[in-house]
């Protein structure tokens, strides 16, 4: 299979998708296009060019559909950093291709609205266990790398005040304009202070961490975190901003500390029990780095079953890809009008029905039961729930569909490449039910070639909240999930989506009743 892989220029000097890079080139054909996004003309002719069988875009998401459109089989790898305020559009303007998750906060997001994603966790290989710092004192590391966000020199003696030695602050901004003498001025004596620039080489930056201990996050947030994995498999006692994706690898006070970036407060921690923080953390790497190994199989399956979209016609191809950069690089506001002034080219790309469903935010709107027409409901009104649950194979189970396309066969409806949405009211004022249970029709797997280890994920969605994913299989009778009291309300859309993957595990799912208890 022949790939191209497409990132961002800055990539060449970080080199922080150098691990998936060699991933893939291992077991594929990779063409490597590293671009600045600024040049439209040159993105343009990367495009028009691209014979290949796939394409992955690292970290350019915005970018998918200039080749989604063109029927090219399209694999997005976004960043939780760079990628977490992005509205519903975005996503579903790419929902024609795969995604790849290294956070558990946008794939569950990308999950709920329906999309092909899967989700990795990396952990490089530690460093042997004998190489590990001594922890005699506590000695600091910070790369600098936005100062003017609060993660600073001064964050760090907040922190640790006088019971830090020795802190380095690698000084080298994001933005290379930026003035940074102002964040190096201590206010406490009690600690040496050693600054470096740009190093030549990665070794050098290595061996300065290497005579340090503590490790401070250099962000807020993080797409994957190479920087504190590698220092957590340096045996070094992490300490990170409370939030993505620092917090879906750091269990607080377990293997690491986390703490609030908008109010931080003084971390008391002697050596000792810095040392046994360290120690988990590095034990957390060596165990994640054989689960990364073991996990590879399983991504190479997902990208060989990649489907390829439909190919538009009569797109402007140029004007496209001028239109989503130029909005993009212009801020959310520019590009979420762009989005939503393209939304009939979203509807047909991600066969997604939008109208009426869009906020001014470019967010999806919870769908909303249809005004009946047929006979059997006297009033316009969502039908009431009876005796707590809703029975397909019952003679008036068409009242609670929300949509024409749903296939409803020997008394199951049927979960595959449709989102199932089904309509209902209730006097919550009554007691409101705390479990939703499915259950799944005598073979709950339907369809050629259903695989027994091949279980089918649903995402339970009740009235925008998602309640959890429960995995169907063969033999799977019935699954139940706890409903949290402030999620039901008068009127409830239940929506039920399929993760469908029509390669390693095609057919449907037959689901014959929804209880409420």
């Amino acid at each position: 299979m022949k790939i191209l892989f497409i990132g961002h220029q800055f990539h060449a000097k970080t080199l922080s998708n150098r691990f998936f890079l060699d991933t893939l080139q291992e077991f594929f054909d990779v063409t490597v296009a590293l671009i600045d996004p600024a040049d439209v003309d040159g993105l343009a002719g990367t495009a028009v060019a691209a014979d290949v069988d796939l394409v992955v875009l690292w970290q350019m998401d915005f970018l998918a559909p200039v080749f989604l459109a063109r029927g090219l089989r399209t694999i997005v790898i976004p960043m939780y950093d760079g990628s977490e305020q992005m509205p519903d559009l975005h996503w579903l303007w790419a929902a024609g291709g795969s995604f790849i998750n290294f956070s558990r906060r946008l794939d569950e997001r990308i999950r709920r609205l329906g999309l092909r994603t899967l989700r990795l966790k990396y952990f490089s290989r530690p460093i042997a266990s004998a190489e590990r710092p001594v922890f005699d004192t506590l000695r600091v590391f910070l790369w600098q790398r936005r100062p003017e966000q609060g993660v600073n020199l001064h964050l760090v003696e907040k922190l640790f005040g006088r019971q830090i030695t020795h802190v380095h602050v690698h000084d080298v901004a994001d933005d290379p304009e930026l003035e940074t003498a102002a964040y190096l001025q201590p206010t406490l004596k009690s600690y040496e202070l050693t600054t470096s620039r740009w190093l030549p080489a990665k070794e050098d930056y290595r061996a300065l961490m290497a005579k340090c201990n503590v490790y401070v996050t250099p962000r807020r947030t993080e797409g994957i975190g190479m920087g504190f994995l590698e220092a957590m498999g340096l045996g070094m006692l992490v300490v990170a901003a409370d939030a993505p994706t620092h917090n879906e690898y750091i269990a607080n006070w377990v293997n690491g500390i986390l703490f609030n970036p908008d109010a931080p407060g003084e971390v008391p921690i002697s050596p000792a029990s810095a040392q046994a923080l360290a120690e988990s953390g590095w034990n957390t790497v060596r165990d994640g780095h054989q689960q990364w190994r073991a996990m590879l199989p399983k991504l190479i399956a997902f990208i060989q079953a990649t489907p390829a979209p439909r190919a538009i016609e009569g797109i402007d191809f140029e004007a496209l890809t001028h239109g989503l950069v130029r909005s993009y690089l212009a801020g959310l506001p520019a590009y979420t009008a762009y989005l939503l002034n393209r939304s009939d080219l979203i509807m047909q790309m991600s066969g997604v029905d939008l109208r009426g469903r869009l906020g001014s935010d470019g967010a999806l709107q919870p769908l909303k039961p249809k005004a009946p027409t047929a006979p059997w409901m006297a009033s316009s009104s969502t039908p009431w729930l009876t005796q707590n649950r809703i029975d397909f194979a019952s003679d008036d189970y068409a009242k609670f569909l929300i949509g024409d396309d749903v296939v409803v066969q020997d008394g199951a409806v049927l979960l595959d490449t449709r989102s199932v949405a089904i309509g209902f009211r209730l006097d919550v004022g009554l007691g409101a039910p705390t479990r939703l249970t499915l259950d799944a029709a005598d073979a709950a797997l339907r369809g050629p070639a259903v695989s027994a280890a091949a279980d089918r994920q649903i995402c339970v969605n009740l009235n925008g909240w998602t309640l959890g994913f429960v995995n169907f299989g063969i033999e799977t009778k019935s699954l139940s999930l706890p409903i949290p009291p402030q999620v039901l309300q008068h009127e409830n859309v239940l929506q039920l989506l399929i993760n469908y993957d029509p390669v390693n595990a095609p057919g449907s799912v037959g689901l014959r009743r929804c209880v409420f208890a």
